[in-house]
């Protein structure tokens, strides 16, 4: 399996500021966690896309027919004394209200069919708790497959996206302890916003616009200068990353001693270069499962980029950053529509229409959009790898600051905060980002349109 996301399917009812309700709308992060992850997996790949589904009394053959449409590997279990899982979803002023109408019933390792114990990306999201039994669960029963299945011994990646009210202050301890755990942490900006909003002085609305990690007067932070404090206390030594989500603004990746942005695929008017703007429609349905659909997208990414390298060895983009292009593809065929994106199947040439496009198509439409944004303006900023140890060493204060108050039940002081920020802001007086344009992809590969269109 290339695929399993952990997240729920959920059936949706839809109430907009204006116009009638809309009901029976399929819903839930795992549903569009999956439906991000095949946008990439053409012809007899889309099977190896893994998803649970509880299948209560009232799921209608117009939803099951929709969800057959896919082709993915899904594991329906039937639960006919009861219904699906079901959620309302009520907009006030842009801003959307969610609750849930019946009892959820959550994926568990417990519930996976066994060949989808050998799949090479999981898809979290839950709160720091739950992540981590759900990495220690998959783990053990994946580990007791290895000695009849080769090659499972590799571990998978484990992408986390976090529950929005988990992210607050008083539980950024958790979150370390999580990050462990995990290779990839995505939250979207608000939930990165809540985590750190003890932060003082913190301009957050500036997230992964680039310069220094933390300005040293205003000591205002980036998302690079996060990602050092969940590298420092959580992540460690290993290969991971920090994926910001960023809504219209795209996403920005921190990985070893590099920041990387990519637009978003649907832009805003005013994000786009003049001559585009005559020929601008807002294509922007409804953002809701945008941030699911990238991840899904993004965890097949990360098996795609060593493609790209292997056509043109001298190309810099990491697993992380190339994962990037897909996952901004993938949000941009969920939010066309209320509900998930349709596919239709081209008998001619065995191509998969989503929404009427190829997503290929788009992938090479944002290489190209980053190459012309590259001749302007540096999409990575790249930092000194040794400053970054000696900047993580002092990101380490705050999980001994931290713990000593947590232990005597008070939250960390902003006193004790704020002289993090100065002695990070200290060593970086003399450190300057390097301004990057590396060397990009001109296309997709021909390998990859034929099996990952």
């Amino acid at each position: 399996m290339d695929f399993v996301s952990m997240g729920m399917i959920i059936i949706d009812a839809i109430y907009p500021e204006t116009g009638p309700p809309l009901h029976d709308i399929l819903g839930g992060a795992g549903t569009y966690a999956t439906v991000g992850a095949r946008l990439f997996c053409h012809g007899d790949a889309s099977i190896r896309i893994g998803f649970v589904i509880h299948a209560g009394n009232e799921l209608s053959q117009k939803l099951r027919d929709e969800i057959a449409s896919w082709k993915t590997g899904t594991h329906i279990i039937e639960t006919p004394n009861r219904k699906t899982t079901r959620g309302k979803n009520v907009y006030v002023d842009g801003i959307r209200h969610f609750e849930f109408c019946t009892p959820k019933i959550q994926v568990e390792p417990s519930m996976l069919p066994e060949i989808y114990l050998t799949a090479r990306t999981y898809h979290l999201i839950c709160t720091p708790s739950r992540c981590i039994e759900l990495v220690k669960e998959l783990l053990a029963k994946r580990e007791k497959l290895v000695a009849s299945i080769s090659g499972l011994s590799e571990k998978p990646i484990f992408v986390w996206e976090p529950m929005e009210h988990s992210c607050r202050p008083s539980e950024r301890m958790s979150f370390y302890e999580a990050l462990k755990y995990v290779d990839v942490f995505s939250p979207n900006h608000d939930e990165m916003q809540a985590l750190f909003a003890d932060l003082p002085n913190a301009n957050h609305n500036d997230l992964g616009q680039g310069g220094p990690v933390i300005d040293p007067h205003t000591f205002e932070v980036s998302a690079f200068g996060l990602y050092l404090r969940l590298k420092a206390n959580g992540f460690g030594d290993k290969t991971c990353a920090l994926v910001l989500r960023q809504g219209e603004k795209g996403c920005t990746v921190c990985s070893a001693n590099r920041q990387f942005r990519v637009p978003a695929y649907h832009r805003a008017l005013t994000n786009l270069w003049l001559e585009e703007q005559d020929q601008w429609v807002n294509k922007v349905i409804d953002v809701t499962g945008g941030g699911n659909a990238f991840l899904g997208g993004f965890c097949i990414g990360l098996g795609m980029t060593s493609r790209w390298r292997e056509e043109d060895p001298s190309l810099d983009l990491s697993d992380f950053e190339g994962a990037a292009f897909y996952g901004t593809v993938a949000a941009s065929f969920a939010i066309e529509q209320i509900g998930t994106p349709k596919v239709i199947y081209r008998n001619s040439d065995g191509a998969e229409l989503w929404n009427g496009d190829l997503p290929s198509d788009r992938i090479s439409a944002m290489l190209s959009r980053v190459h012309k944004q590259a001749a302007t303006q540096p999409v990575s900023l790249a930092f000194d790898p040794e400053t970054i140890g000696a900047l993580i060493e002092i990101c380490r204060t705050e999980t001994s600051v931290s713990s000593k108050a947590l232990l005597n039940n008070k939250q960390p002081s902003e006193n004790d905060a704020e002289e993090l920020n100065k002695r990070l802001a200290r060593s970086l007086r003399q450190t300057t980002a390097i301004e990057e344009n590396i060397k990009l992809p001109d296309k997709l590969p021909q390998s990859l349109l034929k099996d990952g269109r």
